[in-house]
């Protein structure tokens, strides 16, 4: 069964919502920076979809290091 990654609503640490991206990444087998991208742009609810809504439209070639960087400084 995948393990599902919890959503992230702007609040809490936002470094262990990145380790518990890439620990649902490892255990399903999907442990590549296309499958974090995926993973990640389906956790952000409410501000932070909406932040991460602009963030793709204004970088259409992001890599997983430049959105965990961005994530995490915003």
């Amino acid at each position: 069964m995948l393990r599902k990654l919890p959503k992230y609503h702007g609040y809490g640490d936002l470094a262990l919502h990145i380790r518990q991206l890439i620990e649902v990444c490892v255990t399903n087998g999907e442990d590549t920076n296309c499958h974090k991208l995926q993973y990640f742009s389906n956790s952000p609810r409410g501000k932070v979809a909406d932040w991460f809504g602009r963030y793709e439209i204004a970088h259409p070639t992001m890599t997983w290091a430049k959105v965990q960087r961005a994530f995490i400084t915003r």
